[in-house]
């Protein structure tokens, strides 16, 4: 077997990680907002019904 017939892999595409666009950045958070909006309302609401039930926040009147 010769040197010659031996093949090594050699990527010579360069990657940058620390540098991505906004674009790339409101997709990649997209989500996590999304859950955000549909999540802390519910939260709030059932916070806002438990706590007089059990008194721990004053009842509006």
């Amino acid at each position: 077997m010769s040197v010659i017939s031996k093949s090594v892999a050699v990527y010579t595409k360069a990657t940058t990680h620390c540098s991505t666009d906004m674009f790339t950045r409101i997709v990649i958070l997209s989500p996590r907002f999304l859950l955000a909006l549909l999540i802390l309302p519910v939260i709030g609401g059932l916070i806002s019904e438990l706590l007089p039930a059990f008194g721990y926040a004053p009842v509006l009147e």
